[in-house]
């Protein structure tokens, strides 16, 4: 929102992104498709094809393979996400009022 920028969807990748809840939900509520590749170490690999090309174990870049994404379409209506936008945005609010208190 604040960058006034379209986004059409969002790549994921690391240890959470291996949670199909949690790549569901991040769909549903940005109203955008989440795309996590076969492989969610996207560090690791990279790392790993790099020194296999070196190496010469791979004869080119076009011996790498991604593997077959997996695409999560939201599935909730507005009404819903607004719903949940709000419950999150009460959840946040009052984590902070709590950490105010301690201080």
């Amino acid at each position: 929102q604040d960058s006034n920028l379209s986004v059409g969807a969002m790549c994921v990748d690391g240890g959470a992104s291996r949670n199909g809840f949690l790549m569901q939900f991040q769909s549903d509520i940005s109203d955008i498709d989440v795309i996590r590749p076969a492989e969610t170490e996207a560090t690791a690999l990279g790392a790993a094809y790099l020194a296999g090309l070196y190496c010469g174990f791979f004869e080119g870049k076009d011996a790498l393979t991604d593997g077959e994404s997996t695409v999560f379409r939201p599935r909730i209506t507005d009404t819903e996400r607004q719903l949940k936008v709000a419950g999150w945005r009460r959840a946040v609010n009052s984590t902070k009022t709590f950490s105010l208190e301690e201080e």
